[in-house]
């Protein structure tokens, strides 16, 4: 089995993701395991089926908690105050 160790965000000059690590299995499966912020997963389960056919599946396991960079946060917090505004305080988009 060979793992290839691929680092596209420091390449492109954004050190703060870790590296994707990219192997097969001994059945000829692809593997790709990276980490990712949980939100960028919305609907990919359905993403990587339609673009595998039906034939790619996922997982995910909780990593941790990280602090949400301050340019962000302002940002959160104004749609959490819009969406409870509204009466929808639970709304994710």
């Amino acid at each position: 089995m060979a793992i290839v160790r691929w680092d596209p965000f420091r390449e492109l000059g954004a050190a703060s993701m870790p590296p994707v690590d990219i192997y097969t299995t001994a059945d000829h499966q692809l593997v790709i395991k990276a980490e990712v912020p949980a939100r960028e997963l919305y609907r990919y389960s359905s993403t990587l089926r339609s673009l595998t056919g039906g034939r790619g599946l996922h997982s995910e396991d909780f990593s941790r908690y990280e602090e949400l960079p301050r340019e962000l946060e302002s940002k959160v917090v104004e749609a959490a105050k819009k969406r409870k505004a509204n009466g929808n305080a639970h709304a994710t988009h």
